[in-house]
């Protein structure tokens, strides 16, 4: 079997993804975010085709590689016929996993689930360009395993779309707080992100501080946009809890 070849990750976390699946399965399927909404129970597939081919029209002279990839390198030699074929094929997949949740990234997908039944099929979509995860309930609830971090705590913000005025805050709450800060690259890029450029805060979004006083700030300056306060556990500095 593949899976018995495929080398599973293990991360280090104080809860299961999303509180309650084991492993974490991320694969490439160029164009895959057209699916976003589809795989829903009440998702619209009914005109699915023709959503792949305006996007695909959309996006065709993309300079994007997709090195190593089974169906496709660049988008102007890929033939429209077989991204159709192989989005559907993708399509039936999704819908066919149960007990699972599906998260879309661009052109990755990553599925979580409690079972490695679905790898195989997930191996045949995206040959090489996948990436299984394993979460090793290793730290104490509440916690944050970071080896080079030197601050105490990780604040996240939460799945959101701010308003203008809201992100506005946000920005010059960093530039307030710089100094007491440690910024995540994706964080600090969309602090700084124009309003006709802006998307959503994720869950990954994080900065770093010794600071427990910055979590009431941040309540006060955008409510509702932190999502939790961790505790970090460094392997490689000792700090002291004052």
């Amino acid at each position: 079997m593949i899976t018995s070849n495929l080398k599973i990750l293990n991360k280090k976390r104080d809860r299961l993804f999303f509180d309650k699946y084991k492993y974490s399965i991320s694969f490439l399927v160029p164009f895959s975010a057209t699916l976003r909404g589809c795989t829903k129970p009440n998702g619209d597939a009914e005109h699915l085709e023709h959503r792949i081919l305006s996007r695909y029209n959309l996006f065709k002279e993309s300079t994007k590689i997709f090195d190593d990839f089974a169906w496709i390198r660049k988008l102007q030699d890929v033939d429209p016929n077989e991204l159709v074929f192989n989005l559907k094929k993708t399509f039936v997949f999704l819908n066919k996993l149960s007990d699972s949740k599906i998260v879309y990234n661009n052109d990755w997908l990553t599925v979580f689930t409690n079972t490695l039944d679905c790898v195989e099929e997930a191996t045949e979509l995206s040959c090489n360009h996948i990436k299984v995860t394993e979460a090793k309930l290793t730290i104490p609830r509440g916690c944050v395993s970071c080896r080079h971090s030197q601050h105490k705590y990780r604040i996240y913000l939460r799945h959101t779309l701010p308003t203008k005025a809201e992100h506005n805050n946000m920005r010059q709450f960093v530039n307030t707080y710089k100094d007491y800060i440690f910024q995540s690259r994706v964080f600090s890029e969309w602090v700084q992100d124009r309003w006709n450029r802006f998307r959503p805060a994720e869950y990954y979004f994080f900065f770093e501080t010794d600071d427990l006083g910055l979590e009431a700030m941040l309540d006060l300056t955008v409510p509702g946009l932190k999502s939790r306060v961790c505790r970090i556990i460094s392997d490689k500095y000792s700090i002291v809890e004052e």
